[in-house]
């Protein structure tokens, strides 16, 4: 899949706000008690993270309490049962959905309609390549299981 047509190199700052979005969804589980899973999608398909996607948003200068907090006033999240979910994975998928998001242009709802959280976890060994490699993976992934849907 050739993305070079969309990608953009990210500045300073936005890459710090992929660095807080990862720590949001890292520390979830303890900072909120809540379910992980839930509270990505409840993050990814709202308005919190539907402001984070456009240039200027007041949750880019925010802490991950603030912006967490946000999130559990938009609907109800399950609680944190007893499985607690690896840490570097969880913030792997937030970096790498705020990374995608401004690196191609992409609504954080349109991101998660094609790579829900589970499966951002479950592609975890994709790590080691740059972010942008990951992202083309997981596009290339999604791609070929539409096709084969159709």
């Amino acid at each position: 899949m050739d993305l070079k047509c969309y990608e953009r190199e990210l500045n300073g700052f936005e890459l710090a706000v992929c660095e807080n979005q990862g720590a949001l969804l890292r520390d979830c589980q303890q900072d909120f008690g809540v379910d992980a899973c839930d509270f990505a999608e409840a993050f990814m398909t709202g308005p919190v993270a539907a402001s984070m996607d456009d240039p200027v948003s007041p949750y880019h200068n925010n802490g991950t309490r603030q912006i967490g907090t946000a999130v559990l006033r938009q609907r109800p999240i399950k609680p944190f049962c007893d499985e607690t979910l690896n840490p570097d994975a969880l913030y792997w998928a937030g970096y790498l959905y705020r990374y995608w998001s401004w690196w191609l242009g992409a609504r954080s709802r349109d991101m998660y309609s094609v790579v829900a959280v589970e499966e951002m976890l479950a592609a975890y060994g994709l790590h080691i390549l740059s972010p942008e490699r990951a992202i083309a993976k997981l596009l290339e992934r999604n791609t070929v299981s539409v096709e084969a849907a159709d």
